[in-house]
């Protein structure tokens, strides 16, 4: 079964927020969770990024400070940068 509309509406709105926290990360330690937003603080390139509803690979993708990408991430390997990567 999927968890795509596992939120209401307020609550997806809260997720958005940080309302569940989040988690600074800017080493490249293995780091896993669940995270439903990735912001870039710096210019960021992913050894690994497990997105749970998602297929394909970002790794060796540069992602430039200031942007963000959504999704029900699972694993976080940074090979550079930092984010913050919101809870979900």
């Amino acid at each position: 079964m999927s968890n795509k509309n596992r939120f209401n509406v307020q609550e997806a709105q809260n997720l958005q927020l940080g309302q569940r926290g989040w988690t600074y990360i800017g080493d490249t330690d293995s780091h896993s969770g669940v995270w439903v937003k990735i912001i870039f603080l710096t210019d960021t390139v992913f050894t690994t990024l497990t997105d749970a509803n998602g297929s394909g690979t970002l790794t060796g993708v540069t992602f430039p400070a200031g942007r963000e990408i959504v999704g029900n991430f699972t694993v976080i390997d940074l090979a550079s940068g930092s984010i913050w990567a919101l809870k979900g």
